[in-house]
This record gives C-alpha cells, structure tokens and sequence, in this order.
C-alpha cells in the first residue's frame, strides 16, 4: 500500500467528470463508418466543509513549524476512496453500496472567499478538483478509478477490503495497491476435501 489512511469528516460531495470523454467520428467515402472514443481520464470536482490536517501537503501548503503553513508548494499525489448507496423505491438506501476508489490524484483547489463577521453566519465551503493518473490494470486499460458492488462481491471479500480501507482494532487503515486488490476480490480458494 503506498497510502495510509485517515478519515475526513465533512466530506458534501464527489461529483465524477465524464466530460472529456470525446468521439472522433472516421468517414470512408463521405459515408461515417465509426467513431473513435477517447475514454480521456478520471476527474471529479470534490466539496466539504472541512478537511483533515492530513490533507493540507496535498492541498499545496508546507507545514514548516507550528501554526506556519507555507501555500503554493508542490502538491502530493494521493488516493481516495468514499461509499455511494445504491436504492430503489422498494428498499429505500438499503438495498447495497459502492466502494470507489480512486488513484494518484492531484488536487486543485478553488477560491475561497471568507467574510468579516456578522449576524449570518454561513459556513465556507471548499471545493477541489481532483484529477487522477492512471494505474496499470491487468488485463484491462489503466484506471484510475475502481467500484466495488457490496451486492455482487463475495461477503468474505467485501469484509477484508474494508478492513484494509477503514482499519480494525489492531490493523491502521490503508489504501491497497490496485494488485491487492485485484487479488482479494478474484482469488477463490476451493477446498475439494482431498487435500
């Protein structure tokens, strides 16, 4: 794993771009024959109302000393992961999850606009835009972006992901490499009884 993990508490939203993906339609003989698509990569705009401490290298600060943060330093890369719920009109929100995961992204952060203090108080929201580089995937084109179906994973591997992602009592949480993954998810172990 090359990410340890922290929580981040005030996280509103992750809104996933697919805005630059585009197709380039090819003709033969003045007649459209097929398009090609390019798949661009992996971006998301991201708002919260707070971040962890954890996050502030990433964000483009250097913390030289106590209380002395130093803005417009190179920015760490890093990884996310958040859950979505999945629905319907007869079970409501629990009818399963996703686990997203997201690699070496790299986030640019949005002005923020503070105000002198008055009878309204408004709470300042932060907004990010985090773009990714893709991880080599076997097999597949690179992602940079994994979804884990909690209703069509096995129970057994669902359950150590997320003690990976989210700890234990005696285990930190961390961020697994795409390979880990790959090898918890798809790797069945099928005692036959003879040995």
């Amino acid at each position: 794993e090359r990410y340890q993990g922290f929580s981040w508490s005030g996280l509103v939203s992750v809104d996933e771009a697919h805005s630059n993906v585009s197709a380039t339609p090819i003709y033969f003989d003045g007649t459209k024959t097929f398009d090609v698509v390019n798949d661009g990569t992996f971006s998301a705009k991201v708002k919260a109302l707070t971040y962890p401490d954890q996050f502030i290298p990433f964000d483009g600060y250097v913390d030289t000393s106590e209380g002395l943060l130093l803005d417009s330093q190179p920015r760490d890369t890093f990884g996310l992961s958040y859950r979505t719920l999945d629905g319907n009109d007869v079970d409501g929100t629990d009818l399963g999850y996703k686990i997203h995961i997201l690699y070496n992204l790299t986030a640019i952060g949005d002005d923020v606009g503070v105000k002198t203090l008055d009878t309204n108080v408004e709470p300042v929201e932060f907004s990010w835009v985090f773009n990714a580089t893709p991880e080599v995937f076997p097999s597949n084109r690179p992602t940079a972006h994994l979804v884990i179906d909690s209703r069509t994973t096995r129970p057994e591997a669902l359950a150590l992901l997320e003690d990976y992602l989210y700890g234990t009592e005696s285990v930190e949480p961390r961020l697994p490499m795409v390979v880990d993954i790959i090898a918890m998810l798809c790797v069945v172990i099928t005692d036959n009884g003879d040995g």
